[in-house]
C-alpha cells in the first residue's frame, strides 16, 4: 500500500492545475428543426392514427406509428446528449505548466472529437443491437406489415401459419427487415416516404421531403380526414445545410445535430 500524505497531496497541487472543462469549454448542440417541429407532437400522432385500419398494410395504418419513432429518436438523442454532456463537463483538464492559446486550441479541438465520435458511437450501439434482436427472431409487427396471419381452414383447432410478406413484390421481409415500398396516396406519390415491415427500419429509409411543401403537406391531410378544432400543421422550413431529401437514418447517425456551438474561454 502506497502511503500519501496531505503535505504530499498539497505539494502535488502546486505543481498540477485542475481545471473542470466546463471552466473553459462550452457545447451546445443545434437540433435539425423536426425535433421541435409539429410532426413529433402527440396531437400530430394522434391526427395520423387510425385504430380500424391499424392492419390494413396501408400508410393510413403505420403512419402514427413512423411518427412516434421519430419522437422517440428526437427525445433519446437529446438525452443521450446531455447526459454525455454531463459526463464530459465534469472530466479534469491538468496541466503542470503554462501552454499557448495555439497548442491549448489543439488539445481541445482533439478533446471535442473524441467526444462526438464516443457519442455517436453510444447512441447507435444499443439501438443497432435492437432492431437485430427483432429481425432476428421474426417478432411479428402487430400492423402485419412484416408478417401476416394464414388461416388455412376454418374448423375448430385449426392452426394458425405465418407466412412473410413482401414489399416492392420481391423484398421478403422474412429475410431482410429492411424491404420498404413507396406510399402513394391516390396514385400520387408521397416524396420521400415509405412503409416496409417494421415502422422503425422505413422509417429510417424516409426522408421528410413532403413535410416542407404546403402542398405534399395538404395531400396527407386531405387523405387522413378533416383536423381537429384548433389545430394547425406548419410545414418545416428548407434552412438547414443537409436538404430536404436527407434519410432519417442520416439524421440518427448525428443524433439530429445540424451544428456544434463551441465556445472556448
Amino acid at each position: 500500500m502506497c502511503l500519501i500524505s496531505q503535505t504530499n497531496i498539497d505539494s502535488l497541487s502546486t505543481i498540477y492545475e485542475y481545471h473542470a472543462l466546463k471552466d473553459f469549454l462550452i457545447i451546445r448542440p443545434i437540433y435539425h428543426e423536426v425535433c421541435s417541429s409539429d410532426f413529433i407532437q402527440q396531437s400530430w400522432i394522434e391526427y395520423l392514427y387510425d385504430e380500424q385500419s391499424i392492419t390494413d398494410q396501408n400508410y393510413r395504418a403505420v403512419a402514427a406509428a413512423q411518427f412516434q419513432v421519430l419522437s422517440y429518436l428526437c427525445r433519446i438523442a437529446d438525452g443521450t446528449i446531455q447526459e454525455s454532456l454531463a459526463q464530459f463537463y465534469s472530466t479534469k483538464f491538468i496541466t503542470n505548466d503554462f501552454i499557448p492559446f495555439s497548442l491549448f486550441q489543439i488539445q481541445t479541438d482533439s478533446i471535442v472529437d473524441i467526444f462526438q465520435k464516443t457519442l455517436s458511437q453510444t447512441f447507435k450501439r444499443p439501438f443497432e443491437m435492437t432492431q437485430d434482436l427483432l429481425q432476428g427472431n421474426s417478432l411479428m409487427s402487430v400492423f402485419q406489415t412484416n408478417w401476416k396471419f394464414t388461416v388455412l381452414k376454418t374448423s375448430s383447432w385449426s392452426p394458425i401459419y405465418t407466412n412473410p410478406m413482401f414489399h416492392n413484390q420481391t423484398c421478403n421481409c422474412g429475410t431482410s427487415s429492411k424491404c420498404t415500398q413507396p406510399v402513394f396516396i391516390n396514385n400520387t406519390f408521397v416524396n420521400g416516404m415509405y412503409i416496409g415491415c417494421y415502422p422503425v427500419e422505413t422509417m429510417l429509409q424516409s426522408s421528410l421531403e413532403c413535410f416542407y411543401n404546403q402542398t405534399c403537406l395538404q395531400m396527407i391531410l386531405s387523405y387522413f380526414g378533416e383536423l381537429p378544432k384548433n389545430v394547425t400543421f406548419r410545414v418545416l422550413s428548407a434552412s438547414n445545410q443537409y436538404g430536404i431529401d436527407e434519410k432519417i437514418q442520416e439524421m440518427v447517425d448525428r443524433l439530429f445535430v445540424n451544428q456544434w456551438i463551441i465556445n472556448q474561454s
